[in-house]
């Protein structure tokens, strides 16, 4: 059983059905939590009118996120 929240909160996401590209909250929490690649990243740049300062802030914090699930 995991008891690292932040591990739990992965595993919830990589193991639902949901389409997380789907809506724009969705994506952002995927991001976050587990990541994007760059060619997924430019289609929701596309489908979600995200600039390019809006995927940095992403994955600084993507990067954060990571740095502290160890």
């Amino acid at each position: 059983m995991i008891e690292n929240w932040k591990e739990s909160l992965h595993s919830c996401l990589v193991h639902h059905a949901r389409d997380w590209a789907a809506n724009r909250r969705d994506a952002w929490l995927w991001g976050i939590i587990v990541g994007w690649d760059d060619e997924s990243l430019d289609e929701l740049k596309k489908d979600f009118g995200w600039d390019d300062e809006t995927i940095a802030r992403l994955k600084r914090l993507r990067q954060q996120y990571a740095e502290e699930i160890g």
